[in-house]
């Protein structure tokens, strides 16, 4: 834009013509000093940054969940087995859940709970549970896999397959934060950047050319 308003400047208009441009130049450029242009649109764009970034850092990492899980629970029997792999599946259920309500290409690629059954992250008997809390609540069930995951650990503890009310307290520790992260992620989705905020930053956007305009020099 700059270059083409540069080579109509120097080629395309005469002498007068010039004059005149330059008046309307200077005349923009003396009002436009009243707008804090450049700070509001620099407020708006470094709020928005810093929002998808949080919303980034808040991503859980089920990884560390499923080494303490490892050690917590430890040998190769086949219920040790099966409890270790379903508390991290809860965890990877929970994190599903909440990314199908703030992703489009989650949404696409688990459009309904039946494709998280077919996916093998959820069991039959779980949908009709989910399904059933939908009809009373349309909310995001992120929090049920993790309450489900909570009732495993204390099953183990009073199985003496976990052998210390600290390990307890370690996976449970880490589970709150897992619930933590995506309940932040569920509440950046939720409240947006104020709309009045977003209405007096568009126009400025549009201005923003004119600006550009006012301060070059040709």
């Amino acid at each position: 834009m700059y270059f083409g308003i540069s080579f109509t400047y120097r080629y395309a208009l005469t002498k007068e013509q010039q004059l005149k441009f330059e008046y309307i130049r200077e005349y923009f450029a003396k009002h436009s000093e009243n707008i804090p242009m450049a700070f509001v649109l620099g407020f708006y764009v470094t709020l928005v940054v810093k929002r998808w970034w949080e919303q980034y850092r808040l991503l859980p990492w089920p990884d560390t969940l499923a080494l303490f899980v490892s050690a917590a629970i430890p040998g190769v029997d086949e219920r040790g087995r099966l409890m270790r792999r379903n508390i991290v599946r809860y965890a990877v259920l929970a994190y599903v859940i909440t990314l199908k309500h703030v992703s489009v290409r989650v949404k696409k690629r688990f459009p309904t709970l039946q494709h998280i059954v077919d996916a093998g992250i959820m069991m039959e008997s779980e949908k009709k549970i989910v399904e059933m809390m939908d009809e009373r609540s349309p909310m995001a069930k992120y929090w049920m896999p993790l309450v489900w995951a909570t009732n495993i650990i204390n099953r183990a503890r009073k199985e003496s397959l976990i052998t210390s009310d600290h390990v307890v307290q370690t996976l449970l520790m880490e589970l709150s934060e897992h619930r933590r992260r995506l309940g932040s992620i569920i509440s950046y989705d939720t409240v947006c950047v104020p709309l009045v905020y977003t209405q007096v930053i568009h126009p400025l956007y549009l201005l923003f050319p004119l600006y550009s305009f006012c301060f070059s020099f040709f």
